[in-house]
């Protein structure tokens, strides 16, 4: 259930349901399906990649670009945070408009508005190893993939959500 996108459960050599894990586990299709899952917990079986948010603020960070530059793009994007990258997408830091205005108080840098104790979360961790990290997080945790690339956010609601067995 861990490594596969979607999976297919057999009885009898016939396949009774195909789908995420998540789908399965929420939604057992008969009650041989529901028997093989009782007892599983969407914390051991689900990852990040599972879950995340893919609609959030990226932007390439750009030597000519300051905080006033920063601050406008994410106050025009209805957004509560900025997810700074390189121009391959590699995370670098997250700002708000908060902290882009403290920071603007002693220089033009955008690195210096960037939140402190954001932590990334490989696409492939756990929930169960998250709820620790997001119960600490500042914002909406940056989640990557093998290359370090920024592929989405997790979010509180959606990690409780994923974890509510209703």
């Amino acid at each position: 259930m861990r490594i596969g996108d979607r999976i297919a459960i057999m009885e009898q050599g016939n396949i009774v349901q195909v789908g995420t894990p998540e789908e399965i586990l929420r939604n057992p299709e008969t009650p041989y399906v529901e028997s093989f899952f009782k007892g599983v917990s969407m914390s051991e079986v689900l990852s990040a990649k599972n879950i995340i948010n893919r609609k959030f603020f990226s932007v390439p960070k750009k030597q000519s670009q300051g905080l006033k530059t920063l601050s406008r793009l994410l106050d025009d994007s209805d957004h509560d945070y900025a997810y700074v990258t390189t121009s391959d997408k590699q995370f670098i830091g997250v700002s708000t408009l908060e902290s882009m205005l403290l920071a603007a108080k002693g220089t033009d840098k955008v690195e210096d508005s960037y939140l402190k104790g954001v932590t990334t979360i490989d696409a492939d961790t756990p929930l169960n190893d998250i709820i620790g990290l997001m119960a600490e997080a500042p914002c909406p945790l940056p989640v990557i993939n093998e290359n370090k690339q920024l592929i989405g956010i997790m979010t509180r609601t959606k990690l409780l959500k994923a974890l509510d067995p209703n």
